[in-house]
């Protein structure tokens, strides 16, 4: 495994940024540039990367609708996530992730719609379109989970994988993004076990962050600094760690560099007792 995290410093080269990604001891990192990137840019962070020793785990392509009903917003999202692809590639990232999109105006919010059989046949057909476009040889193209967008599980992975049908699909794992029931919640062990039982060969990349039931009506789940919440750790270390060692786990959607130091620790620590090593 392979830790990382976001970084706080600014850098104006790729060597700078290199050199704050080791200098915090990560062995992975977040893609250092965005979609308006050029290719000498990401060929430059790449190969900076590589020369340092650290895996880029993921090129975003964030805020988009590749599920919109509209059909000049939705092209203009496949586009953007083409490009992400791209970027990727020439990275040599692990993968580009972005979310399947959403039925509803906004890009990653819930609705019923989400869930259809003609939902599903878009996923499939808009990641075609975006491998077929780039033809990657060095990364893949994945989907973020999402409690209210597919995939949102194993079941809805497996079958996004059997109807993609290319082998530039792989799967993104954030454990906390699909817990959405108590039966998760309480027993997260047994739902992150099977999850990386089934598709541990197709994971390239995973987020840690910590979820917690608030003591409210009617059911609120948010989002904790992972070891503040109940996910099961030593369970997901354990599973985890059994996969590729140069895997990426990185953490996200914390505040404060204090807060990412904290998560660090915990991780770290938790490995640690288990018996478990980070490649870096």
């Amino acid at each position: 495994m392979r830790f990382g995290a976001p970084l706080f410093e600014s850098f104006t080269s790729p060597q700078e940024w290199a050199e704050i990604v080791v200098k915090r001891n990560y062995g992975a990192a977040y893609s250092p540039i965005g979609l308006g990137a050029s290719d000498g840019e990401a060929i430059a962070y790449g190969k900076a990367a590589k020369d340092a020793g650290i895996v880029i785990a993921e090129q975003g392509a964030w805020g988009v609708n590749c599920l919109s009903t509209d059909v000049k917003e939705r092209d203009k999202a496949l586009a953007a996530c083409i490009r992400g692809l791209e970027l990727a590639e020439l990275l040599g990232a692990r993968c580009c992730v972005a979310l399947s999109g959403s039925r509803a105006q906004k890009w990653d919010a819930p609705h019923k719609a989400n869930f259809s059989r003609g939902a599903l046949e878009d996923i499939a057909s808009n990641v075609r379109k975006i491998i077929d476009a780039v033809d990657p040889k060095n990364t893949y193209y994945t989907l973020e989970p999402m409690p209210w967008t597919l995939p949102c599980d194993a079941k809805s992975e497996l079958k996004l994988l059997e109807m993609i049908d290319r082998s530039a699909y792989a799967v993104h794992y954030d454990p906390v993004n699909m817990v959405y029931s108590p039966e998760r919640y309480f027993d997260s062990g047994k739902f992150i076990t099977d999850f990386v039982e089934e598709l541990a060969s197709f994971i390239r990349v995973v987020h840690l962050k910590d979820i917690m039931l608030l003591d409210a009506f009617v059911w609120q789940l948010h989002e904790r600094v992972p070891g503040d919440g109940e996910l099961d750790y030593d369970t997901l270390l354990t599973c985890i760690s059994k996969l590729d060692p140069d895997l990426p786990v990185i953490t996200e959607h914390l505040s404060c560099q204090e807060d990412y130091d904290k998560a660090e620790v915990f991780i770290r620590g938790r490995a640690k007792e288990l018996g478990l090593e980070f490649v870096a």
